[in-house]
């Protein structure tokens, strides 16, 4: 069992659904959504539940279309530590050079890094 841990993406919730509906069917894997699956609330128990999923996690796919990422970055740079892969998907006109640094990949396009998740990772 494989999970996917699915970061950022605060102001486009859809882009989760559209995963849920692309992978959601599969046995193989567990999309793990931190605004469903951790604790909400406490700054300290969310960010624990959050690092936590991440330890589990065998990628993190991560939409940024925010201005204000700093949790996705400190997601970002927990599981590169970690050495979870990190697929990062920006609508922003300005990449953040130093989360792209520690990505596996970039994409400006949410299906194109689904695919490419698919072929590589799943």
């Amino acid at each position: 069992m494989r999970y996917v841990y699915l970061a950022g993406g605060k102001s486009r919730p859809d882009w989760r659904e559209r995963l849920w509906t692309r992978w959601g069917e599969r046995t193989d894997i567990v999309l793990i959504d931190p605004f469903v699956h951790s604790k909400q609330g406490a700054i300290y128990e969310f960010t624990r539940d959050d690092l936590s999923w991440i330890d589990m996690s065998s990628l993190v796919f991560a939409l940024v279309d925010f201005e204000r990422y700093t949790g996705t970055a400190l997601e970002f740079g927990y599981a590169f530590a970690k050495g979870v892969p990190i697929v990062f998907v920006t609508t922003l006109p300005r990449v953040d050079s130093m989360m792209a640094a520690v990505a596996s990949a970039v994409f400006t396009d949410l299906d194109a890094a689904a695919e490419f998740v698919e072929r590589r990772y799943l």
